[in-house]
This record gives C-alpha cells, sequence and structure tokens, in this order.
C-alpha cells in the first residue's frame, strides 16, 4: 500500500461518520428533555412557595393594619383573575396580581368560590373567619393556604381532606 493510500485510511478513520453525529445529537436530544422536565417540577414547586409566602404576607400584613388602625380589613380574593387586594399599612388598597399562577379555589366555612371574588373581612382586633386559599399551576402542581382566623395561624397543605378538617363548621 502506498504512503498516500495509507494516510487517507488513518484520515478516514479519525473522522466521525454521520450515522455516528446523528446518534449522539439522538442521546443528547434524549438527556436534555430529561433532564428539562426534572428542571420543570422544581420551577413549579418555587413558584408555588413564593406565591404562598406572598398570601401570607397579605394575610400578616391585613392584620396588623386592622389593629393598627382600629377598623376592619377587608381582604377581597378574586379568583378568575387571581389577584387579591387589602388595605396596607397607610391605608391605601394594595392589589396583587399571582401570575403565573392561579387561585384555584377560596374557601370559608359558610362559602366556597371557585370564581367571582371573595372577601374575608378582618376585624379591627386582628381576627378574620377561618378561610383557605388553594392555588396551581399549569402543570396542575396545587397547594393550599389554611388561615385559622382566630389566632392568624397558617397552614400549608396539599390535602384537601385537612382542610376541610380545619375549616369544617
Amino acid at each position: 500500500m502506498s504512503v498516500a493510500r495509507k494516510k487517507d485510511v488513518v484520515a478516514a478513520r479519525r473522522a466521525f461518520s454521520l450515522i455516528e453525529l446523528i446518534a449522539v445529537m439522538a442521546i443528547l436530544g434524549v438527556v436534555a428533555g430529561i433532564v428539562a422536565y426534572s428542571v420543570r417540577g422544581h420551577t413549579d414547586r418555587a413558584r408555588i412557595q413564593a406565591t404562598l409566602d406572598l398570601i401570607e404576607s397579605i394575610d400578616r400584613q391585613a392584620r396588623i393594619t386592622a389593629q393598627r388602625l382600629r377598623t376592619p380589613n377587608p381582604i377581597d380574593i378574586d379568583v378568575a383573575r387571581a389577584e387579591i387586594q387589602s388595605l396596607d399599612g397607610s391605608g391605601q388598597w394594595r392589589k396583587v396580581q399571582l401570575s403565573p399562577v392561579t387561585i384555584e379555589q377560596v374557601r370559608t366555612r359558610r362559602n366556597s368560590s371557585e370564581q367571582g371574588t371573595l372577601e374575608v373581612v378582618v376585624s379591627a382586633n386582628g381576627q378574620s373567619p377561618d378561610y383557605a386559599v388553594c392555588i396551581a399551576t399549569a402543570s396542575g402542581n396545587r397547594a393550599w393556604l389554611v388561615f385559622l382566623g382566630a389566632s392568624g395561624q397558617c397552614i400549608r397543605t396539599q390535602n384537601p381532606n385537612e382542610v376541610q378538617r380545619l375549616i369544617r363548621p
């Protein structure tokens, strides 16, 4: 075999064939899909936790404001628009949009709303009726935030039966 031909054979063996490149790209695509699916769950959980923190802070602020101003403070929860509003510390309305998380349901001992607006009134001494808010992400992850009105205690759960037990009449 001539020296030039040996160089061509060696050069051909160093390069990747088209089939090998396609196989590697397919494997990388599968790995990328698995990673994206795995990260999505963590992102949803982080969004839910951040939204629960926000709702809890709105409730806490409404209780503090009602006590400070010595006047009832309504918390309006708009299920359809995923908005919550109440008076802030200066007596101005504070409206918060919960996007990209939605409000699926709001429950009190007397009412349940899956659409429209539900008002929870915090009394001048900082107490409210017991109520629960269910939030959800587009992928279907959901969580409940239950407020026990007399104490202001806040409980997080994913179990609707526990919600029913906590706010039953």
